[in-house]
C-alpha cells in the first residue's frame, strides 16, 4: 500500500480516466511490434525462481503491463530493465492497472531525470553520482581514480543496476522491498544516498574481510566485486547500507543533489550533442564513401565496355 500511495496511483489513474489501461491493453492484443518482441524476449528471463511471475499467468499479467506501458508513453516504449520492475510491483499490487500506473511514477519521477532513449538522464545520473563521490567518499574517489578506466566509466558501469533496474538484478529481492520503500517514501535523492551507501558498505566489508589487500587495478575486477557483494548480499548488508543510507540523507538533501544535478545535466547534454554531430559526421562520410565507390564502379564497367570494343574492332592476326 505505500508504495501505491507514495506513486499516487489513484490520482494517476483518475486523470487518465478509468478505461485508459484497458484501452492500451486491447489495442496490444496480437501485435507484434518491436516493444513487444522485447518484452517477449525478456519475460523468461524475469525472476525465473519466483512462482508468481515465472508461470504463464504471472508472464501475460507483466506482459499486459509493459506493452500498455510502451503504448502509453511512445517517447520511451520498452527498455530492459522494466520487465523487472514491472515484476516486482505485481509481487506487491495484484492490480495490473495499478502495477501500470505505478511503472509510470518510477519511470517519470523516480529514476532520476527519468526514462529516455537519449539517456541523458542516466548519463546526468552518472556524473552526479561521481561529484557525490568525490565530495562524501573521497578515499575511495582516490582509490577509484587508480584503476585502468576513468572512474566515472567505472560507476557507469555500476548505476544501470541501480538507476535504470532500479536494483531489482542487483540484489535479493528482499532487499530490494526495503530499497524500494526509502526510494518511494523520499524520492529520486534516495537512490543517491543508497548508491553511495552500497559503494561505501562494500568498501567496509572489503577491509574487514581481506585486511591489508590493495584495492583492485582492473576496472573489471572492481565492478565485479561489487555487483558480487550485491547480490550476495545478507540480511546484516542491507541492515548496513540502509545505516549508511540514513547517515548520508542528514546531510545530503534533495537541494543538495539538485544544485549538481544542474551543471551535469549540462555537461550531458553536450556529450550527446558531441555524439549526434559525431554520428552525423561518420554517416555523411560513409554516404560519401559509397557514392565514390559507386562512381568507381561505373568507371570501370565503362572501362571494361571500352577495352572490349577496342577489341572486337581490332583486326584479328592473319587477316
Amino acid at each position: 500500500r505505500l508504495w501505491k500511495l507514495c506513486a499516487r496511483v489513484d490520482m494517476r489513474r483518475a486523470e487518465a480516466g478509468d478505461k485508459l489501461f484497458r484501452m492500451l491493453v486491447e489495442s496490444m492484443h496480437g501485435t507484434q511490434n518491436e516493444a513487444s518482441r522485447d518484452i517477449g524476449r525478456d519475460l523468461p528471463r524475469t525472476f525465473p525462481e519466483v512462482p508468481e511471475i515465472c508461470g504463464a499467468e504471472g508472464q501475460a499479467r507483466m506482459r499486459r503491463v509493459l506493452e500498455a506501458y510502451s503504448q502509453h508513453n511512445p517517447a520511451v516504449g520498452y527498455s530492459q530493465g522494466m520487465n523487472f520492475i514491472a515484476g516486482v510491483l505485481l509481487i506487491h499490487i495484484p492490480s495490473e492497472e495499478e502495477a501500470f500506473y505505478a511503472l509510470d511514477a518510477i519511470v517519470k519521477d523516480l529514476i532520476p531525470g527519468g526514462l529516455s532513449r537519449s539517456l541523458v538522464g542516466f548519463r546526468t545520473s552518472v556524473l552526479v553520482l561521481g561529484d557525490l563521490v568525490k565530495t562524501c567518499l573521497p578515499q575511495l574517489w582516490l582509490e577509484m581514480e587508480g584503476l585502468d578506466a576513468p572512474a566515472d566509466e567505472v560507476l557507469g558501469l555500476l548505476c544501470p543496476h541501480w538507476f535504470i533496474s532500479f536494483f531489482c538484478n542487483a540484489f535479493p529481492l528482499a532487499l530490494v522491498f526495503e530499497f524500494w520503500d526509502a526510494v518511494f517514501l523520499d524520492g529520486p535523492a534516495a537512490l543517491f544516498q543508497l548508491a553511495l551507501a552500497i559503494l561505501d558498505s562494500f568498501e567496509a566489508k572489503q577491509q574487514r574481510d581481506t585486511a591489508g589487500a590493495e584495492f583492485p587495478g582492473m576496472a573489471a575486477d572492481y565492478v565485479a566485486q561489487v555487483l558480487t557483494f550485491s547480490r550476495k548480499a545478507s540480511a546484516s548488508d542491507c541492515e548496513d547500507i540502509l545505516a549508511r543510507r540514513s547517515a548520508l540523507a542528514r546531510t545530503l538533501t534533495e537541494d543538495k543533489i539538485a544544485a549538481v544535478w544542474g551543471p551535469n545535466e549540462g555537461r550531458a547534454l553536450e556529450e550527446r550533442r558531441r555524439e549526434e554531430e559525431s554520428r552525423a559526421v561518420v554517416t555523411a562520410l560513409r554516404r560519401a564513401e559509397l557514392r565514390l565507390a559507386e562512381r568507381l564502379l561505373r568507371a570501370l564497367e565503362e572501362i571494361g565496355a571500352r577495352i572490349h570494343e577496342i577489341h572486337q574492332g581490332a583486326p584479328r592476326h592473319g587477316e
